[in-house]
């Protein structure tokens, strides 16, 4: 399991290995995506994943990449359901 910081980076790209709570509007309805960088700098959405009020991410991730082979267990930190 790795911990992964807290991102406040307002650039188009995540610094690697980071998550960050953005807004979305998902057909008219909107809410809140948790994205997830890997270490290789590839960026997606932590959809169909649970995460704990201690912010660990079930079950494990994969990177979102087909090339990539990123594959952890994720602890969110400074995580707030």
């Amino acid at each position: 399991m790795i911990d992964v910081p807290f991102s406040q980076s307002r650039a188009f790209e995540e610094p690697p290995n980071t998550w960050k709570r953005v807004k979305v509007k998902d057909r008219g309805n909107e809410g809140n995506a948790i994205l997830y960088t890997c270490p290789n700098g590839h960026t997606g959405r932590l959809t169909g994943w649970d995460i704990d009020q201690m912010g660990n991410v079930t079950p494990s991730i994969d990177c979102v990449t087909n090339d990539c082979n990123f594959h952890d267990h994720l602890h969110l930190l400074d995580w707030e359901p």
